[in-house]
């Protein structure tokens, strides 16, 4: 059990940091690519309304991506408890 902790811990820190090193910029940069080729119409000038209206649905989407960055923090938090309660069942510090 305690090898399995160290292994959310390592793996939770892994993902952590690739998602902040790499994913979140690279998806924010697919989703504005995706979101201006689909959502604004052709053409040079676009209208207020129709830029204001892309601009918050990719906020609405980038919002849930970063809500994604819970799940390697519970896994960090789950592999900490399970390594914690493993060395006071033992009896250590």
């Amino acid at each position: 059990m305690r090898v399995l902790g160290y292994v959310f811990l390592i793996g939770g820190f892994l993902w952590l940091v690739e998602d902040v090193a790499i994913g979140f910029t690279e998806y924010q940069y697919v989703a504005w690519v995706g979101f201006s080729k689909t959502n604004l119409p052709a053409g040079d000038p676009i209208a207020r309304r129709d830029a204001i209206n892309v601009m918050r649905d990719l906020c609405l989407n980038l919002k849930d991506r970063h809500r994604l960055s819970l799940v390697p923090g519970c896994l960090m938090v789950v592999g900490g408890l399970m390594v914690g309660v493993r060395r006071r069942a033992e009896g250590g510090q």
